[in-house]
């Protein structure tokens, strides 16, 4: 039997300006990892045929795009997990809050492009932030990017009638300010750090602004750029996708503009969409991930969502408002102090259980907290 336990771990709050860790970005049908030099280029396992891939702020998980929905999975390729679920839908460009606990994603909904945030826990909590009631115009609003101080998110629309960057408050999307004109299309708008700039792209060169909209700056001529650019986190290079070589290659610059290094440097592929995240830990904040064994799994006294895995588990939460998903197999889980939500056999991507016949034993311990216990297919 497995034993897994995790601590009580901090918020996934980073300090800005942070350390550079990894660039991820979509290798043909992949995400890969690289280092800022483009050294130790390697693919993340269990990302087939994505899109969009996004660093939480603790650079311990990925947030990527598969099947039109929002995925999540570890650094290492572990424990993915479908987010969104909205098959009826097209999700896409996800963007973390600094603290590690929402994503901010564009969906393509009721015919048009709008923002929304969920939890990125469960995927729960979930809030439209922009909406055009016009239809006939059908103005996109996509590209979210929040800011660091996770006050603020900045994102391509055409809303207010002008193509350009917009900005809003990350809470209620209301009010909406215009803040740059720009081409139609993907402008990928990146935070600097500290938050006095944003990068972004128009008519395929790199171009910064302050995110009132004043000093405009264009950083590049012929760059050719296209398909996504991140800031590094210590603000001292630019990653972006370049189309200057015949195929799509990454290059990093310094934040002027000049020192274009094309880092990737593989003719034969499509290399794209980088994010640049910080050193990560290997923990991923309040999750327990079981595996396909009879596994023993411990929270924390925080808030955990606990996946077991197939198995005869045994599963127990100490505090905390705490979301478990037993799986397939003979489970016992048991609800400690909290407002708890465990699910017998609900499977970490499905909506239905898994009816699989096996049984769950669902014990909610004498402790206060208002739980919602749901048992899944079986006996």
């Amino acid at each position: 039997m497995a034993i897994l336990v995790v601590s009580g771990i901090p918020s996934a709050l980073a300090a800005f300006p942070g350390e550079n860790g990894p660039i991820a970005y979509r290798h043909d049908a992949e995400i890969f990892t690289m280092n800022a030099d483009g050294s130790s280029q390697a693919s993340v396992p269990n990302t087939a045929n994505p899109t969009d891939p996004a660093w939480s702020a603790d650079g311990n998980r990925l947030a990527f795009v598969r099947d039109n929905d929002i995925w999540i999975i570890g650094a290492s390729g572990s424990g993915a997990r479908n987010l969104t679920k909205t098959a009826d839908f097209l999700d896409a460009e996800p963007s973390w809050s600094p603290d590690g606990t929402e994503i901010a994603f564009a969906s393509f909904r009721n015919s048009n492009w709008e923002i929304y945030v969920v939890r990125a826990s469960d995927g729960g909590g979930e809030r439209q932030l922009t909406e055009d009631t016009d239809l006939s115009r059908r103005d996109p609003s996509t590209s979210p990017s929040w800011s660091p101080d996770g006050s603020t998110i900045v994102f391509f629309s055409d809303h207010l009638g002008a193509f350009g960057l917009y900005v809003m408050p990350s809470d209620t999307g209301d009010p909406e300010s215009f803040i740059v004109p720009t081409s139609a299309g993907n402008n990928s708008p990146s935070w600097f750090p500290d938050g006095s700039k944003i990068a972004y792209t128009n008519e395929t060169e790199l171009w910064v602004t302050d995110p009132d909209g004043t000093d405009q700056t264009k950083l590049t001529t012929g760059a050719r750029v296209s398909a996504g650019l991140a800031v590094s986190p210590d603000g001292t290079k630019i990653a972006f996708t370049s189309q200057r070589d015949g195929n799509h290659e990454i290059y990093v610059a310094d934040p002027d503009g000049s020192n274009q290094v094309n880092i990737t440097n593989s003719p034969d592929t499509d290399d794209r969409l980088p994010d640049w995240g910080v050193p990560g830990d290997g923990t991923t904040d309040g999750e327990v991930q079981g595996t396909d064994e009879d596994d023993e799994l411990n929270g924390s006294p925080q808030s955990d969502t606990v996946f077991a895995g197939a198995g005869n588990d045994i599963i127990s939460t100490h505090g905390g408002a705490d979301t478990v998903f037993g799986e397939e197999g003979n489970d016992r889980i048991n609800g400690g102090a909290g407002n708890d939500k465990l699910y017998g056999e609900f499977g970490p991507q499905g909506a239905t259980p898994f009816r699989s016949g096996r049984r769950a034993m669902l014990q909610d311990e004498p402790a206060p907290g208002n739980d919602v216990l749901k048992g899944g297919g079986g006996n």
